[in-house]
Protein backbone atom coordinates (compact mmCIF):
# COMPACT_ATOMS: atom_id res chain seq x y z
CA UNK A 1 0.00 0.00 0.00
CA UNK A 2 1.25 3.31 -0.71
CA UNK A 3 2.07 6.26 1.76
CA UNK A 4 -0.74 8.72 2.61
CA UNK A 5 -1.20 12.46 4.26
CA UNK A 6 -0.70 10.61 7.51
CA UNK A 7 2.50 9.16 6.29
CA UNK A 8 5.90 10.85 7.03
CA UNK A 9 7.22 9.47 3.90
CA UNK A 10 4.48 11.46 1.95
CA UNK A 11 5.62 14.91 0.75
CA UNK A 12 3.82 15.23 -2.54
CA UNK A 13 7.21 15.28 -5.01
CA UNK A 14 5.48 13.19 -7.49
CA UNK A 15 2.13 14.56 -7.32
CA UNK A 16 3.70 17.63 -8.13
CA UNK A 17 5.70 16.23 -11.03
CA UNK A 18 2.70 14.65 -12.88
CA UNK A 19 0.76 17.83 -12.95
CA UNK A 20 2.69 19.17 -15.96
CA UNK A 21 2.99 15.79 -17.72
CA UNK A 22 6.49 15.76 -18.61
CA UNK A 23 8.45 12.15 -17.60
CA UNK A 24 11.50 13.51 -16.83
CA UNK A 25 10.49 15.13 -13.71
CA UNK A 26 8.66 12.43 -12.70
CA UNK A 27 11.38 10.13 -13.46
CA UNK A 28 13.19 12.12 -10.85
CA UNK A 29 10.93 12.25 -8.41
CA UNK A 30 10.63 8.44 -8.59
CA UNK A 31 14.32 7.33 -8.54
CA UNK A 32 14.80 9.81 -5.49
CA UNK A 33 11.90 8.83 -3.53
CA UNK A 34 10.21 5.16 -5.20
CA UNK A 35 7.85 4.55 -2.34
CA UNK A 36 5.64 7.57 -3.09
CA UNK A 37 4.71 6.59 -6.81
CA UNK A 38 1.54 5.16 -5.41
CA UNK A 39 1.13 7.49 -2.62
CA UNK A 40 -2.59 9.36 -2.02
CA UNK A 41 -2.89 12.74 -1.17
CA UNK A 42 -5.70 14.07 0.97
CA UNK A 43 -7.82 13.96 -1.47
CA UNK A 44 -7.31 10.20 -1.92
CA UNK A 45 -6.03 10.53 -5.57
CA UNK A 46 -2.39 8.65 -6.56
CA UNK A 47 0.00 10.15 -9.06
CA UNK A 48 -1.39 7.51 -11.67
CA UNK A 49 -4.77 9.56 -11.02
CA UNK A 50 -3.79 12.66 -11.41
CA UNK A 51 -2.05 12.10 -14.40
CA UNK A 52 -4.83 10.60 -16.00
CA UNK A 53 -7.47 12.64 -14.74
CA UNK A 54 -5.31 15.44 -16.55
CA UNK A 55 -5.24 13.39 -19.69
CA UNK A 56 -1.19 13.38 -19.53
CA UNK A 57 -0.93 9.98 -21.35
CA UNK A 58 3.29 10.01 -21.39
CA UNK A 59 2.92 10.44 -17.62
CA UNK A 60 0.90 7.21 -16.99
CA UNK A 61 2.88 5.24 -19.37
CA UNK A 62 5.50 6.42 -17.89
CA UNK A 63 4.42 5.78 -13.65
CA UNK A 64 3.10 2.31 -15.41
CA UNK A 65 6.50 1.72 -16.04
CA UNK A 66 8.09 2.99 -13.11
CA UNK A 67 5.99 0.34 -10.97
CA UNK A 68 2.90 2.22 -10.53
CA UNK A 69 0.22 -0.76 -9.44
CA UNK A 70 -2.74 2.26 -8.96
CA UNK A 71 -4.96 0.89 -11.49
CA UNK A 72 -4.42 -2.23 -11.03
CA UNK A 73 -7.54 -4.47 -10.27
CA UNK A 74 -8.10 -5.62 -6.61
CA UNK A 75 -7.62 -9.25 -5.99
CA UNK A 76 -11.01 -11.11 -5.56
Amino acid sequence: MGATLSSAKFDGSVHQAVKFGRVEPIERAVAQRPELIDARNDLGRTPMHVAAWLGHAAAVEALHRLGSTALDAPDK
